[in-house]
């Protein structure tokens, strides 16, 4: 408590903190100058601080309400765009076939509400890391943070060459649990050289069985598209390993835009 009342250069103690009558304390007895709690700094924030980093509300300088908004934007953009031209691979190999609002994206059958979900998509499960990271990467969150821009782009190359071998066994006839086992073990690979955290695996696993949870009514109550060759409840039972395989990239993916929010 005592060392909130240092000595002051201009008059003594009253109700707290040097720091609400000079910016230049005097020192101790030890030679050192007074240090001021976070509570008080806290309290005698005032409007026109020059840092707005120091304000109540805020982290690293923009409040958390624009810091979010700008964050899951960005999530729900590059899940419309870029996931959007991922998710044409699997079309392209003639696994589904879209019966509402068909359009051709890129030479390959797609429908107009194949952005929107892949937006949702993004931001449902990419929106989970940073919450999930602050409860279970306490102490190296910085660290975790620092993604680096080939990081991700290998994250996403790594994506793109799962969908093609995926396609390229499906196409070729693998049978359905050869090619389960098969992308269950790049899946682990995938997880291990490009996440390796705990909420990586819980959100996988979220990822891998939420995603076919909600498509499989999905698909049976609107018809929005359908699946050539289903084994489990209209879809096939290899995508939910797929599904695995894409959380590595919007872990690195959502990190990534969420650190770049901060300044």
């Amino acid at each position: 408590m005592f060392r909130c009342l240092p000595q002051m250069a201009l008059v003594g103690v009253q109700n707290g903190c040097w720091s609400r009558f000079s910016t230049v304390p005097t020192l101790n007895n030890r030679g050192i100058p007074p240090r001021r709690c976070a509570a008080c700094a806290k309290r005698n924030w005032k409007v026109g601080d020059s840092t707005p980093a120091q304000r109540p509300g805020n982290v690293d300088g923009k409040r958390d309400d624009e810091r979010y908004v700008t964050f899951l934007g960005g999530l729900f953009f590059t899940g419309a765009t870029v996931g959007t031209l991922l998710n044409a691979i699997p079309s392209q190999a003639g696994m589904l076939h879209y019966d509402a609002f068909p359009i051709q994206i890129m030479w390959t059958d797609s429908s107009l509400l194949v952005p929107p979900f892949m937006g949702a998509f993004y931001v449902v499960i990419g929106g989970l890391f940073p919450l999930l990271d602050s409860y279970l990467n306490v102490w190296d969150r910085a660290a975790l943070y620092k993604i680096t821009w080939e990081k991700l782009i290998l994250s996403f190359a790594a994506l793109t060459g799962m969908f093609q071998i995926t396609a390229l066994m499906y196409h070729s006839g693998v049978p359905y649990w050869a090619m389960s086992i098969s992308l269950c073990l790049i899946s682990v690979a995938n997880w291990e050289l490009f996440d390796g955290t705990t909420q990586g695996l819980i959100l996988g696993a979220l990822c891998g069985m939420g995603v076919e949870l909600i498509e499989a009514p999905l698909l049976d109550l609107f018809h929005p598209w359908h699946y050539m060759h289903p084994d489990m409840a209209g879809v096939p039972s290899f995508l939910i390993w797929c599904n695995v395989f894409y959380t590595p990239f919007l872990a690195n993916l959502s990190r990534k835009l969420f650190d770049s929010t901060k300044s």
